[in-house]
């Protein structure tokens, strides 16, 4: 018999509320492994400082972000849209989260509100 070597949760090393979400989206965050830490890092700074530095957190890691926005994944187009219940506005087209970080100077709300682009 082969036995094949895998981690029995998805983002194991990430706090409760990430491994929880995660869980929820796990094909998702399978195919898009690094979101984990990105996960935590944003919520971190979610609750410590408000959406203006969880967007400023999110932009300076855009590439791994992009990830959801970019695979085929209907885990994915779930978890951007469920982030709504915490009145969380993700975008759904990688063009989107592109120019939102590119006027984040300009606009504390492009993730967390209207998205004017």
């Amino acid at each position: 018999t082969t036995t094949t070597t895998t981690t029995s949760k998805v983002c194991a090393e990430s706090s409760a509320t990430v491994q929880a979400l995660a869980g929820g989206h796990q094909d998702c965050f399978e195919s898009c492994l690094e979101l984990c830490t990105a996960a935590d890092s944003a919520l971190a700074a979610t609750l410590a400082y408000g959406p203006t530095q969880t967007m400023q957190e999110v932009c300076s890691k855009l590439q791994v972000w992009l990830c959801p926005l970019e695979v085929e994944s209907a885990a994915c187009a779930a978890m951007l849209a469920g982030a709504a219940q915490y009145n969380i506005t993700l975008p759904t087209k990688a063009e989107d989260a592109k120019a939102a970080c590119n006027d984040q100077k300009n606009s504390t709300n492009a993730f967390f509100g209207e998205l004017d682009v």
